[in-house]
């Protein structure tokens, strides 16, 4: 993220020239998601944060910068009919899957390190 979002447009820049007006300007306008905008305005802060600690500037010039926008759309679960229609058109040896996923919630990864050595019956 750094090479591709920040180098690119404030590499050159002395970091005490950096004014909070730059990164919110620099933010806006780059050219990918507003999740990914938003990462890397939180990115370069961090990084201005440790210039801080390191005595480079006296302050950090994102404290306080806007930060991109992003809308969440609400999470809607499966209802029952579809949790069954899910079942039923899956194959035998995923249903497992589809229990542990959406009846207790386990992310993928976590249901593949699951064995039955750890399971409280």
């Amino acid at each position: 993220m750094f090479k591709k979002q920040v180098l690119p447009t404030l590499g050159k820049r002395p970091l005490n020239t950096l004014r909070r007006g730059d990164i919110e300007a620099w933010s806006a306008r780059l050219t990918v998601s507003p999740q990914t905008k938003r990462q890397a305005a939180q990115y370069l802060s961090t990084m201005l944060e440790a210039a801080v600690a390191d005595g480079l500037i006296a302050a950090n010039p994102a404290r306080g910068a806007k930060r991109p926008r992003v809308d969440t759309t609400p999470v809607v679960p499966f209802t029952a009919d579809q949790v069954l229609a899910l079942r039923s058109a899956a194959p035998a040896w995923f249903a497992v899957a589809l229990d542990l996923g959406l009846g207790a919630g386990l992310r993928q990864s976590e249901a593949t390190g699951l064995t039955v050595d750890r399971i409280d019956w």
